[in-house]
């Protein structure tokens, strides 16, 4: 009897996770799997970041994707998965302890259920009190939809890949576009996807979690025939809710804009515009 309630607890949708925040890039062994050619995003890093490998449920050791998480805006930077079809899943919203301290436990949990001190848990990233009442949704930057495996798509909610997004926008216009990978991805055999923000000058909260200034998507696939071919989009994160197809070149362009610096999504066989050879250099 106790084996049996210990595996209806695995299964059940409040099942602990697991998270790993490195403290050096992401490499072979934790999370560059996400990025194509194992390669992540250069110059998108902020002053106070945090690299996280999002995994779902202790017992099973495999990353689910990779999340780049500003510590001061409260908000990720971007998440980065590998699409696949899937379905719509409850979103039930985890925290993750190792953002308060290294010394706690790698495994997400709910934080309803967590015996870490509030104070120090909302010092260190979003809460779900950030959003009630805020009038923005809780946006998924990796969308649950965009995974096959149940265990991937339940590891998206959680608030370190949420951002405040418009209603309006994220219920038209993004979901739309969210929708769309199918036909945009028909002819891929492997997805690689980044999704991010700009960060905007307002914050819900009172000042503690940062409302994007934009939402933007870019990905890089592989094809049996004719090379990688990429594709991006952005949007203004108010009620107007416009999602514009970019190319991957000019959307890297505006990125470098914030940070100043030159910003690549990235390897260099990604095509950067549409029609554009890839490289056959690595």
């Amino acid at each position: 009897m106790l084996h049996l309630a210990s595996l209806l607890l695995v299964l059940h949708c409040h099942t602990m996770a697991n998270a790993e925040v490195l403290p050096s890039p992401f490499s072979r062994k934790n999370c560059a799997e996400f990025f194509y050619k194992n390669t992540e995003p250069k110059n998108l890093l902020t002053q106070h970041f945090a690299r996280i490998c999002q995994q779902l449920n202790r017992t099973e050791k495999e990353y689910r994707f990779a999340t780049l998480y500003d510590r001061i805006k409260r908000t990720p930077v971007y998440s980065a998965y590998i699409y696949e079809a899937g379905k719509a899943c409850r979103n039930d919203w985890f925290i993750e302890p190792q953002l308060v301290s290294q010394e706690y436990q790698p495994e997400m949990e709910l934080e309803s259920e967590t015996e870490i001190d509030p104070a120090l848990l909302s010092d260190s990233q979003a809460v779900n009190q950030d959003y009630v009442n805020s009038g923005y949704d809780r946006g998924h930057l990796n969308p649950c939809q965009h995974h096959r495996d149940a265990s991937d798509s339940q590891a998206t909610c959680t608030l370190t890949n949420i951002v405040p997004q418009n209603p309006v926008l994220n219920q038209v216009a993004w979901r739309k576009y969210e929708k769309s990978f199918s036909q945009r991805a028909v002819n891929c055999i492997m997805t690689y996807v980044i999704t991010g923000v700009i960060p905007g000058n307002n914050y819900i909260s009172d000042g503690r979690v940062n409302i994007p200034g934009y939402i933007w998507s870019a990905a890089c696939c592989t094809r049996n025939q004719g090379g990688p071919m990429t594709w991006a989009v952005i949007a203004l994160n108010d009620q107007e809710g416009t999602v514009d197809d970019i190319s991957v070149n000019d959307l890297e362009e505006k990125l470098a804009t914030h940070p100043k610096r030159p910003v690549k999504l990235f390897h260099e066989d990604c095509p950067r515009n549409p029609g554009q050879p890839f490289s056959e250099s690595s």
